[in-house]
């Protein structure tokens, strides 16, 4: 897309407390459409904010690759608020097509791939058209962060791009996609996922019923809040996450899995 549309400046938060954005004017942006349907990237201007040659902060957010969004205040943390302020840096924080879908994880991928050649191609027109003249980007200064799911994206990111890439934060990040977790469920006698009781959980038959029905589906969604949680829990729990979410096509393709993408050479940033 050579020519992005600025579609919405003012955009709807979910979340208890919006106040960790109040440092921001915040715009939205689509780096893609997919059957008239726009994933955005939200662009986190300091209202502070100098003229110069400004640092890049990318966010990627978390949620179990099913839930929740760029601007999801409870995912937004104000360390990452005070982190793009005190640097005088510009954020720029993803949203990517929500899971599940037929592709699974490929689909996010295709999405994280499609972002990154928006940001190095038509980013600084954006900019320029968005806050003027005198503001920069510096793509010598690029920073990527993410916690849980959001990890996963950040290190696919990173080991696609190592050389353009600063620095890497990464929050308890989602690296393994077969860990047993995903693959087997809880071990005998731990915890349950997240703590959820037993009796609230569905069903397996009725929580793979639901990933099927959301596979399914023609229409994409890159935006959610925590109301499909109980399912993701409850698929984790009798370990069908994986099959159901993560990778029901059972691809074997290396590009999925971050671990053997390193194990067969893929390197991480310098300054990772």
């Amino acid at each position: 897309m050579s020519n992005p549309q600025i579609i919405d400046t003012s955009p709807t938060w979910q979340g208890p407390d919006k106040t960790v954005f109040n440092p921001f004017i915040i715009h939205t942006v689509p780096y893609k459409t997919l059957n008239n349907h726009p994933i955005e990237t939200a662009i986190l201007v300091p209202k502070s904010l100098p003229r110069g040659h400004h640092p890049i902060l990318i966010n990627m957010h978390g949620g179990f690759l099913t839930m929740g969004h760029a601007l999801f205040a409870p995912f937004f943390a104000p360390w990452l608020a005070n982190l793009i302020t005190s640097n005088n840096a510009i954020c720029l924080s993803i949203d990517y097509r929500l899971l599940p879908t037929a592709r699974g994880v490929h689909d996010i991928i295709d999405d994280l791939d499609d972002f990154w050649a928006f940001f190095k191609r038509d980013f600084p027109g954006v900019l320029s058209e968005l806050v003027g003249p005198g503001h920069d980007v510096d793509f010598g200064r690029v920073m990527l962060t993410g916690g849980s799911a959001g990890g996963y994206c950040v290190l696919q990111t990173a080991l696609s791009h190592p050389d353009e890439i600063s620095a890497v934060a990464l929050m308890y990040p989602m690296m393994d996609l077969k860990d047993d977790m995903f693959v087997k469920g809880p071990a005998e006698g731990a915890s349950t996922v997240l703590n959820f009781p037993r009796e609230v959980m569905m069903s397996e038959v009725d929580a793979r019923e639901w990933a099927k029905g959301e596979r399914e589906k023609k229409e994409w969604k890159s935006r959610a809040g925590f109301e499909v949680t109980l399912k993701c829990v409850s698929l984790t729990q009798c370990g069908r996450f994986y099959d159901e979410v993560l990778n029901p096509l059972g691809s074997e393709d290396v590009g999925i899995f971050p671990l053997e993408r390193i194990r067969e050479g893929a390197r991480a940033p310098g300054k990772m």
